[in-house]
């Protein structure tokens, strides 16, 4: 064992030096929109009392003799209000009927199949009782 200690010794006095980088405690700052992919989503909003809401990602066109793809399936009473194109870090502002705005980014729509119904956006946007949406723009 002594021999070890003595070599390490040798060592430290032929090579060692002080210090030359600091290490300094940096706490980086990590939002979530940093962890999520940018890229285009479809944005479709339902007609229907309890309006719904659901992203998926934007396809490219199929080629020469494609069949096509199956949209959202809706109820009878229910049709497609709004489709849009935006990317997963853009804004879309919820306006309710009480001339209050909830804004939300793209990936916080909830995603869904292409032919699913969607989440209702009460469920997903923190909105007071008998509180209704009136438009929403991006």
């Amino acid at each position: 064992m002594a021999v070890i200690v003595k070599e390490l010794e040798e060592v430290k006095e032929k090579h060692g030096q002080k210090r030359r980088t600091e290490i300094i405690d940096n706490e980086a700052e990590i939002q979530i929109e940093d962890l999520i992919q940018e890229e285009e989503m479809v944005v479709t909003i339902s007609h229907s009392v309890t309006s719904s809401a659901r992203r998926s990602p934007r396809t490219r066109r199929k080629k020469r003799g494609g069949k096509g793809n199956k949209g959202m399936e809706a109820r009878e009473d229910d049709f497609l209000n709004q489709l849009f194109i935006a990317s997963t870090h853009s804004l879309v502002f919820f306006f309710s009927n009480r001339g209050k705005v909830y804004v939300k980014k793209v990936y916080e729509v909830p995603q869904a199949a292409r032919s699913a119904k969607g989440r209702a956006i009460v469920n997903f946007i923190e909105m007071e009782p008998d509180e209704k949406i009136a438009a929403i723009t991006r």
